[in-house]
């Protein structure tokens, strides 16, 4: 319905929105466009018998500009969308800076939370033999930390890197102080650059057999 409502509109061309379940963003390159894209998808909505969550529906635009902010009226049925800086959707923060690494400083506190429930979990399980210990932490410690990382488009990670060396001390058992070189040749595991760089290149290679 969008795709046939709306024309064709710079560099995005052909794609207009991302929809996974009943999650959705929808992309625009000018406020125009924006709002005949949400007058699409009030239509599809009514037709569908849904209604649009406004709570959770907001809008950011990236290299803002001050009448960028104004909030659409009406363009869903009541629904007022409202102006946001950044917007979590399925667990990766988008910003309105448009850089990775904004959207990292905003991962601070999950990956907080997660460190320190490994660091509990290594205390609690101080007989458990290593193997096991580091099957937790590449299944439940490394994948969250990596979570979204194939849209990290900068080589600025130090902020990961910062918590996959605390974690990766943490599941060794040595002191914060250790040289992290040490750690990795330890247990022969690789610096967090391999794992971002392998996500970006699965992408890429996912992308390229759907062309």
């Amino acid at each position: 319905m969008i795709q046939n409502g709306v024309e064709f509109y710079g560099f995005l061309g052909l794609i207009h929105l991302f929809m996974l379940m009943d999650d959705t963003f929808i992309l625009a390159t000018t406020r125009e466009s924006a709002i005949l894209k949400l007058r699409a998808l009030n239509e599809f909505c009514v037709q569908s018998g849904m209604r649009v969550n406004e709570k959770k529906t907001k809008f950011f635009v990236i290299n803002v500009k001050a009448c960028d902010k104004q909030p659409f009226y009406n363009t869903i049925d009541d629904v007022t969308v409202k102006y946001c800086t950044d917007y979590l959707y399925l667990g990766v923060y988008f910003t309105e800076v448009g850089n990775a690494a904004s959207s990292l400083v905003l991962q601070k506190q999950r990956w907080e939370e997660t460190a320190n429930k490994f660091s509990i979990f290594v205390s609690v399980n101080t007989n458990m033999p290593f193997s096991i210990k580091r099957q937790v932490f590449e299944a439940a410690v490394l994948s969250g930390l990596l979570y979204g990382s194939e849209s990290w488009l900068s080589s600025n990670i130090k902020i990961a890197n910062k918590y996959y060396h605390r974690m990766l001390k943490l599941l060794i058992g040595v002191r914060i102080q250790t040289p992290i070189d040490l750690c990795l040749l330890e247990i022969g595991a690789p610096d967090l650059n391999f794992y971002v760089m392998r996500a970006r290149k699965r992408l890429l290679v996912k992308m390229k057999k759907m062309s």
